[in-house]
């Protein structure tokens, strides 16, 4: 097939590009290329000109990703803002490229008639909260937000909100509640929900990815995504 991989020269896109090119497929790039990841004068590496046409342009510019979809069957979406603590200070950013961005793509697919085989959207484990947990008074529990007074004082136990007892996590199944904590968590889920009306109202051949925390060769030490790996 030919696919497309919005954010293909990230982290996660470079290597489904190079796994896609194995594999036999054609492959195409849309990236903005941020200067916040791939530096002040940022161009795309040498390992993927070789193996995919490479476009430098926006999601959100409807052009851009209608010259993208020409004659594509598959679609990856990873472009996007990450990183949950900028997000919480960098809103109408993480909205506009998240969310507009995703809306922009959506509608230059239904617009460009692309007779796509499958959408696959990046998406994130944010969108859950805090996940489940397990009280030994009263079972399954899926809490509000850690009380920052506590977690200022040193306490970061996640406590039962009927009797207060120290709870247990437990591992988060994908039917769990959704209950977005940032900026960041919220833009990921209007994403997920953007794309579910396509697949509803237009038949989008639709399949959402929640990564956890994702590391390893190629990912760029200064993007906010990369977190406590850095430190690592």
């Amino acid at each position: 097939m030919k696919v497309l991989i919005t954010g293909g020269a990230g982290f996660i896109g470079a290597h489904t590009a190079h796994a896609l090119h194995a594999a036999g497929h054609e492959v195409r790039i849309l990236d903005i290329l941020d200067p916040q990841i791939h530096g002040e004068a940022p161009s795309f590496p040498e390992s993927l000109t070789k193996i995919a046409e490479c476009i430098h342009g926006d999601v959100r510019d409807s052009a851009h990703c209608t010259r993208a979809l020409q004659e594509i069957d598959c679609v990856y979406h990873f472009a996007a803002r990450t990183g949950v603590g900028q997000s919480m200070y960098d809103i109408s950013d993480y909205v506009s490229t998240n969310v507009v961005g995703t809306a922009a793509l959506i509608e230059a697919t239904l617009k460009t008639g692309a007779a796509l085989k499958r959408f696959v959207l990046s998406s994130s484990r944010a969108v859950y909260g805090e996940g489940l947990f397990h009280c030994q008074v009263h079972g399954i529990v899926h809490p509000s937000p850690r009380d920052p007074h506590a977690m200022r004082s040193g306490d970061f136990a996640m406590h039962c909100p009927h009797c207060n007892k120290t709870m247990t996590a437990l591992p988060t199944p994908e039917n769990c509640p959704l209950e977005p904590l940032s900026v960041y968590a919220v833009s990921k889920k209007q994403q997920e929900e953007y794309c579910e009306y396509a697949e509803r109202m237009f038949r989008l051949p639709l399949i959402t990815l929640r990564y956890f925390n994702v590391f390893g060769s190629l990912q760029s030490l200064c993007n906010p995504y990369t977190g406590v790996a850095s430190i690592f």
